[in-house]
């Protein structure tokens, strides 16, 4: 039933809440990174990790909170050397072009309200105005930002 739930306990010994809707995993190849916490379904494998070539393939077996899916693309990025883009969490878009001199940050809102301009970006370029990024800077819903950032300064 919709009021009905389960939790899912990482091997951290983190929980996170879940929905009823779970599968009923076997590992054979895979590892349980974290199992279902009550009821029929505790100590079942909820969310595997699996080698697979030379990278590796996690499955979610159940409708975890928004936090715990946020947990298992954080270990699939670890996994994949993936890092942020720049080192400040923002609603906006932001995606890095490099040539040999630079970065190029396109920089766009697609947010209903206004965002703050990451503060990193605070005294750098934007090439599409030619103006300097001041500090708490914002931008409008679809405004665009393309940020140049030397790497010889």
């Amino acid at each position: 039933a919709p009021e009905q739930f389960n939790e899912v306990k990482f091997s951290d010994g983190s929980s996170i809440r879940c929905g009823l809707v779970c599968d009923l995993m076997h590992c054979e190849t895979a590892k349980a990174v974290a199992s279902y916490g009550m009821d029929f379904y505790a100590g079942m494998p909820a969310v595997t990790r699996n080698t697979w070539g030379k990278g590796f393939t996690y499955y979610i077996g159940t409708d975890m909170e928004e936090n715990g899916i946020d947990k298992v693309l954080d270990m699939a990025m670890a996994d994949a050397g993936v890092s942020a883009v720049i080192p400040e969490t923002t609603d906006l878009e932001v995606v890095r072009r490099s040539d040999k001199d630079s970065d190029y940050y396109f920089v766009i809102n697609f947010k209903d309200e206004e965002q703050a301009v990451p503060a990193c970006f605070t005294g750098k370029v934007d090439v599409l105005t030619g103006k300097t990024v001041e500090k708490e800077s914002r931008m409008k819903k679809y405004e665009v930002k393309i940020i140049q950032c030397s790497r010889n300064k």
